[in-house]
């Protein structure tokens, strides 16, 4: 019997060393079991939380537009949108720049789009607020 699928997918099973404090996020396949393709984020008045793939939530402080953040245990970088192009004269915005500017001008000035990297070359992850 052959199963046809409109694209190649995969799952895996994880179990973190910390759970997140309740309500803890559920992948689509169940407790423990997440999609590469279900990241979240969410964006409150006090914490801004992105929930990976492996099931953890990572907090951070909430975003300005055109603000970046930086989680050295993650190794991610989180940009809101808001500007069209970053500050070169700071690490962060030097860093980031050549990515950044790969952006389409409509995504970059957005505030209510924010943008996540693993590495200072991209890709990009966009999650819309």
């Amino acid at each position: 019997m052959r199963c046809l699928a409109p694209y190649p997918s995969s799952s895996r099973a994880t179990t973190p060393a910390t759970r997140p404090p309740p309500p803890a996020p559920v992948g689509l396949l169940g407790p423990g079991w997440w999609l590469p393709q279900e990241p979240t984020l969410s964006l409150g008045a006090e914490v801004l939380t992105l929930n990976d793939t492996k099931g953890r939530s990572i907090r951070f402080e909430p975003l300005e537009p055109g603000e970046i953040a930086y989680s050295r245990s993650e190794n991610l970088w989180l940009v809101r949108g808001g500007l069209d192009a970053l500050d070169p004269h700071t690490l962060p915005g030097a860093r980031l720049a050549v990515a950044w500017q790969g952006l389409s001008p409509e995504l970059r000035r957005n505030e209510r789009l924010i943008f996540v990297t693993a590495t200072p070359l991209g890709p990009w992850w966009v999650f819309g607020t």
